[in-house]
């Protein structure tokens, strides 16, 4: 399959978040899934056929699911992390953690509260969430629990096992919420992705939801993730105020570019002003 005349700079900047490219060209990972997926599905038997569109559709379901799920307690995480930014460990009161706490354990209890057979839910009141944890998890363990549950309980059960609130530093406490708002973005940014892959197919109905994930984790990286929440850690305790006004909306995706292209980090105006 030809290079599309892409350089390493251009790879590395669609891996910004953006699949199409300023050439107007589907970039190389995209391009090279997608001719895969009409490959194999034009060689398919019908059954072939039938089966994969009916695993696709259901994958593809779950996906925008969990990204509906995680833009909405997003905008939890990044409120509840505004309320904390700027404060030093010597002036911050009791109430702020707590509310960071409760704001974890009732997002966790609200997906929970979605999986058939599963009763158990998190005591806001307990002293250590992870025995509350193991409680829950043991009934989830026998749930049917589908796969964008899946997803939206991943990044909540993470946050809840560092056991959020004021008995952890002020510092714990932003790094969980920067670690728990990079993973809400992941979930975001691969629902739009997918959306995306499906439109560059010649053919929609050789969209195989499950490849265009796989094409994702290769432009959107674990590393990348990681970053990022080390990168919004920093602003909530180097730059607070900074921060507060990103999340008030004060500035344009082009700024906020800008000036994360600085540190290497593309396209983080999508944490503060949505898209992709």
């Amino acid at each position: 399959m030809e290079s599309l005349g892409y350089s390493p700079e251009d790879i590395a900047g669609m891996a910004a978040g953006k699949i199409a490219s300023t050439k107007g060209q589907t970039d190389p990972v995209t391009a090279q899934q997608i001719a895969e997926d009409n490959d194999f599905m034009n060689r398919a038997t019908d059954a072939q056929r039938a089966s994969a569109i009916e695993g696709s559709s259901k994958f593809h379901q779950d996906v925008q699911e969990a990204a509906d799920v995680s833009s909405n307690m997003l905008r939890n995480t990044q409120y509840a992390a505004k309320t904390i930014a700027g404060l030093s460990e010597a002036d911050v009161g009791p109430s702020a953690l707590s509310d960071i706490r409760a704001m974890i354990i009732n997002n966790l209890n609200a997906v929970a509260a979605n999986i058939p057979g599963v009763t158990a839910r998190i005591n806001p009141e307990a002293a250590d969430l992870r025995q509350e944890l193991a409680k829950l998890n043991s009934q989830i363990a026998f749930a049917s629990v589908s796969a964008s549950d899946q997803k939206s309980l991943a990044a909540l059960q993470t946050a809840a096992a560092s056991n959020p609130g004021k008995d952890l530093s002020l510092g714990a406490n932003k790094a969980i919420l920067a670690k728990l708002a990079s993973d809400q973005q992941r979930d975001i940014d691969e629902g739009a992705y997918l959306d995306q892959y499906r439109k560059q197919l010649p053919d929609p109905s050789n969209y195989i939801a499950q490849n265009a994930e796989r094409a994702f984790r290769k432009i959107y990286t674990n590393d990348r993730y990681r970053k990022e929440a080390s990168a919004i850690e920093a602003l909530l305790n180097q730059d607070p105020e900074t921060y507060k006004m990103l999340i008030d909306g004060r500035f344009s995706a082009e700024e906020i570019d800008k000036e994360f292209d600085k540190k290497g980090l593309p396209n983080m105006s999508r944490y503060f002003l949505g898209g992709m």
